[in-house]
């Protein structure tokens, strides 16, 4: 009021707060102080929604996956903040959206047998931590223990494609 000096903040125009009606009141964000953040899950600083440990996105309503307290299940780093996306970057040899999954491409090569000729190419699946036999640009491998060629490709590492003269 006039009397006191102090400002009676309107809310029909964004949710302002503060002695100048200049930062956005608790729970919201943004230029017009209009977007929400997520009470509990972030904290309204200025017109900044800044997330908490675990939330990301603007308005810190995209959680990292993994149990409370143990986001991306210990085994990763939750990408979380204001300008980061709520998913995990897994550790290595750890596998899932969650990074639930341990998989090491020497256990699934053990897997195959140890006296495989020629060595099989296998790695882990990058989404479901599963073996599986190699198939990117190092070769492209296929068959029961993961030591021949794909359809379509040859030469010593599977990294050629074949030239099927037409008929193929």
């Amino acid at each position: 009021g006039a009397l006191t000096g102090l400002c009676n903040c309107t809310q029909s125009d964004g949710y302002w707060a503060g002695l100048g009606c200049l930062v956005c009141s608790d729970g919201w964000w943004g230029e017009h102080c209009d977007q929400v953040c997520t009470v509990g899950q972030g904290l309204s600083v200025a017109q900044e929604c800044q997330c908490l440990s675990g939330f990301a996105r603007p308005g810190c309503d995209a959680e990292c996956p993994g149990p409370a307290g143990n986001r991306c299940n210990g085994h990763g780093a939750c990408q979380d903040g204001s300008s980061r996306d709520g998913t995990c970057l897994c550790d290595k040899h750890y596998y899932r959206q969650d990074c639930s999954v341990y998989c090491n491409p020497r256990d699934c090569e053990a897997a195959l047998g140890p006296d495989t000729y020629p060595a099989p190419h296998s790695q882990c699946n990058p989404y479901t931590g599963q073996c599986e036999c190699q198939d990117d640009a190092e070769g492209h491998w296929a068959g029961s223990q993961c030591n021949s060629c794909a359809d379509g490709y040859c030469g010593l590492l599977c990294t050629d494609r074949c030239a099927c003269s037409g008929h193929g």
